[in-house]
């Protein structure tokens, strides 16, 4: 299993951008290809994947498309999933078993564990965020992170188009909305350019 540490090492320093879910993600797919490090929220590696972009690393709680996840992580992506209580255990348990080399588990609560590691944040999104502040990078981008959008299909394996936030999501998102707007504060006061496409 990865420290952090080594988790950074591909981020510190480097120009990073984040590929989230909403629907405009679909728009910035040229300009994702040519970026130094990606980080993927869950879903959105099914499009990357679809047009040829790796992500360096994915931030996923295992609610997005396994077969993705899975495809990326042999050819060398990052996993970091976030443990909690929606989790199937023999999901964790078969990611464990077969990726540990490229698998970082993380929880959300501050402390220390033997197996995890603290990455702050709500969901997905934040927790990629959140992961690439702690890393120190040279700028963030942020695309397809507009909580106000539709959710893009590719998103969850059962959407098959863009669609309105349902009132659950909407809640989250808008639990989302206040803490990537407290993330990018942070980031600029750490002398993180951020920014958002």
């Amino acid at each position: 299993m990865l420290s952090l540490d080594q988790v950074c090492a591909s981020i510190r320093s480097r120009d990073v951008c984040i590929a989230g879910g909403s629907s405009s993600l679909a728009l910035f797919l040229d300009e994702l290809a040519s970026c130094d490090t990606v980080i993927s929220v869950d879903g959105a590696t099914t499009i990357l994947s679809r047009h040829g972009i790796l992500p360096r690393v994915i931030v996923s709680d295992l609610d997005g498309a396994w077969s993705w996840l899975i495809n990326a992580a042999a050819q060398g992506s990052i996993l970091a999933v976030h443990v909690h209580g929606d989790n199937y255990p023999y999901a964790v348990q078969f990611l464990m078993s077969n990726f540990l080399p490229k698998l970082i588990v993380s929880h959300q609560c501050p402390g220390h564990g033997a197996y995890s590691v603290f990455i702050p944040g709500f969901t997905d999104g934040e927790r990629a965020l959140g992961l690439a502040l702690l890393c120190s990078p040279r700028s963030i981008t942020l695309y397809g992170m507009r909580t106000w959008e539709k959710v893009g299909h590719w998103s969850k394996p059962w959407l098959r188009i863009n669609t309105e936030p349902w009132p659950l999501k909407a809640r989250k998102l808008r639990i989302a909305e206040f803490i990537i707007e407290l993330f990018m504060v942070y980031g600029l006061k750490q002398g993180a350019r951020i920014r958002r496409r």
